[in-house]
């Protein structure tokens, strides 16, 4: 199973990630996170990733969105 470095094991219900295969997990609550995701965004547009993936990413923007909109005083600064 892989590790994330704060949060610890990560599990998929979608495909495998290498136990050995460093991982980076982005939360909503994060003020920082939202804006490295439209950058994010960006990178994958100029570097012609699968539309699915683009989908993919734009999805997690709007849901991330949604979520502060919802749940502003959750919002922080990372720790």
């Amino acid at each position: 199973m892989a590790e994330e470095r704060k949060y610890g094991h990560v599990q998929t219900t979608r495909g495998h990630i290498r136990d050995d295969e460093p991982t980076f997990l982005f939360r909503a609550a994060d003020a920082k996170a939202l804006p490295q995701l439209v950058r994010y965004l960006g990178d994958c547009i100029l570097a012609d990733c699968p539309d699915d993936h683009i989908q993919g990413v734009i999805d997690a923007i709007r849901d991330f969105k949604r979520w502060q909109r919802e749940n502003r005083p959750l919002v922080k600064n990372p720790d």
